[in-house]
């Protein structure tokens, strides 16, 4: 089995990550839960597809736009449901 700290370490994988939140530009490694993935390209991963979760969907009902915030793409109604589990998982305020 795994030492306590190599769990621990893989059950925050996303302190690793270099890149920052598109929206609010902090860093994602500073997320005391896991970023939302969000892919700007379905065809292929990217810095771009990982979100603060909660910002996003603050985002996505402030604008009214439900479009990805940097490739613009359509987010599907699956997208859109499965960012609504994340912040109950994670016990975020859902965006009004």
């Amino acid at each position: 089995g795994l030492a306590p700290a190599d769990l621990y370490a893989l059950m925050r994988w996303w302190h690793s990550l270099l890149s920052a939140d598109p929206i609010s530009l902090d860093p994602l490694c500073d997320l005391p839960y896991p970023p939302f993935v969000l892919s700007a390209d379905l065809t292929q991963r990217s810095d771009n597809d990982y979100f603060d979760g909660h910002i996003l969907a603050l985002y996505l009902v402030s604008t009214g736009q439900f479009t990805h915030p940097v490739s613009r793409r359509q987010i599907t109604r699956e997208e859109c449901a499965a960012l609504d589990r994340y912040l109950l998982e994670h016990g975020l305020d859902a965006a009004q």
